[in-house]
């Protein structure tokens, strides 16, 4: 999410733009499994899991899940303890030069407590559709990754998504209709925006 209020940019958010609808402030990120990264690398795949394992059929001598709350370092230190036992990198650069991040198996609380909500209903005002969009981050629950994933470091960028799909649908692109404002910029390395929810299935399918 770019060019908007702060207050925009939250994960927990859902049901903010349909499927058939484009939107100029919402740039799409891509996921990796991690084997494929690994079959890429040619490099053994992980052990498999075991009965006898501690969490969601892992051997007992992997790493710990990474567990939210944690830091910055923390998160490091869980990255490299799987990269390690997983025998692939922390980071991993595709072909056409996307950057990914591994992100370990792990739990974390997705959506928005109540106290969070009621105060971004505040500042919402009376506009109905932000406020259904902020209602929708409830209830806040437990997401657990049983498996290692590698996730895009940055949203695509324009010049990734026309390198791949042979157009740049952007708005504020220098063939967008916002042009002017980006006029004086280099928009290749922005965020890619205006994506139908089925033109970036695409992007991921030819991506692959």
């Amino acid at each position: 999410l770019w060019n908007n209020d702060p207050s925009y940019c939250r994960s927990s958010g859902r049901n903010a733009v349909d499927t058939a609808s484009r939107t100029i402030y919402i740039g799409i990120r891509v996921v990796l499994e991690t084997e494929a990264v690994k079959e890429a690398l040619k490099q053994q795949k992980p052990p498999a899991p075991d009965i006898n394992s501690s969490w969601h059929g892992w051997p007992a001598d992997a790493p710990p899940p990474a567990i939210a709350p944690f830091n910055a370092a923390q998160a490091q230190t869980h990255q490299d303890a799987w990269a390690k036992y997983l025998g692939v990198p922390v980071e991993y650069g595709n072909s056409i030069g996307m950057k990914f991040r591994l992100i370990p198996p792990g739990e974390f609380l997705m959506g928005s407590a109540p106290e969070e909500i009621e105060a971004m209903l505040k500042r919402s005002g009376e506009q109905d559709g932000r406020r259904s969009q902020i209602e929708s981050e409830a209830p806040q629950h437990k997401v657990i990754l049983t498996q290692p994933v590698y996730l895009g470091a940055t949203e695509v960028t324009q010049a990734q998504y026309e390198q791949v799909m042979g157009n740049n649908p952007s708005y504020f692109s220098a063939g967008g209709k916002g042009s002017e404002v980006v006029s004086e910029l280099d928009t290749a390395s922005h965020p890619v925006e205006a994506v139908l929810w089925s033109d970036a299935a695409m992007f991921c399918a030819k991506l692959s």
